[in-house]
C-alpha cells in the first residue's frame, strides 16, 4: 500500500528532497509551504500522512495537531522540526503525533515511520469495515419492523441494510440478494 502524504515544510530543499526520496517509491505526495495550505488539504481529505515541520512562517505547526484531533479518520502525523526539545516531542506524542523527527531528515528513518504510520491506517481502515452486530427485524405488513432496523442504524453507527422479504421463495434464491 502507498499512501498520499502531505508534506508542510517552509524550506524548498526539505519539500524537494523529501518528496524526490518518496516518489520513486510510489506514494503521492501533495506539498504545502504553510498551515493555510496544510489545511486546505486536510479539509479537501487529501493526505493520508502528515509530514508537519514544527516552525512555519504563519504558525507553529503542532498546532494542526489539536485542530485535527476531532476528524474521524486523522491521518497520521509526522512532525519534523530543526529545533527538536524533549518537552515538544513529549507534548507532540501527547497531542496524537505519531512521530517525531529531527532535521536533518534520515530518509531511511523517514520511511520506517512511514511504514508504520501506513500500518495503523490499514488498520483503521480494517476496523472500520468489521461489522459488530446484526439485527433481523421481521413483523407482519404493518408492524413497521423497518424502523427498528432504522434506529440501530442511525443510533449505533451501524451500517443497515434492508431487504424486503416479504416473498420467501426471493430470498429463498441467494443469487438475488444484492448488498
Amino acid at each position: 500500500m502507498t499512501a498520499t502524504i502531505l508534506i508542510v515544510d517552509d524550506e524548498e530543499n526539505a519539500l524537494r528532497n523529501i518528496s524526490a526520496f518518496l516518489e520513486p517509491k510510489g506514494y503521492e505526495v501533495i506539498l504545502a509551504t504553510n498551515l493555510a495550505e496544510a489545511r486546505a488539504s486536510l479539509q479537501r481529505g487529501e493526505p493520508e500522512i502528515v509530514l508537519l515541520d514544527v516552525q512555519l512562517p504563519d504558525g507553529y505547526g503542532p498546532d494542526l495537531l489539536e485542530e485535527t484531533a476531532h476528524l474521524p479518520n486523522r491521518p497520521p502525523i509526522i512532525l519534523i522540526t530543526a529545533f527538536g526539545e524533549i518537552e515538544m516531542a513529549v507534548e507532540a506524542m501527547k497531542n496524537g503525533a505519531h512521530d517525531f523527527l529531527q532535521k536533518p531528515i534520515q530518509l531511511e528513518q523517514l520511511h520506517q515511520s512511514i511504514k508504520r504510520a501506513e500500518e495503523i491506517m490499514t488498520q483503521m481502515f480494517e476496523k472500520s469495515l468489521r461489522i459488530d452486530r446484526v439485527v433481523c427485524a421481521s413483523g407482519s405488513t404493518g408492524t413497521h419492523a423497518g424502523l427498528v432496523t432504522g434506529f440501530h442504524g442511525n443510533n449505533g453507527n451501524i451500517p443497515v441494510i434492508g431487504v424486503n422479504v416479504s416473498r420467501k421463495e426471493e430470498i429463498l434464491d441467494k443469487s438475488k440478494l444484492e448488498v
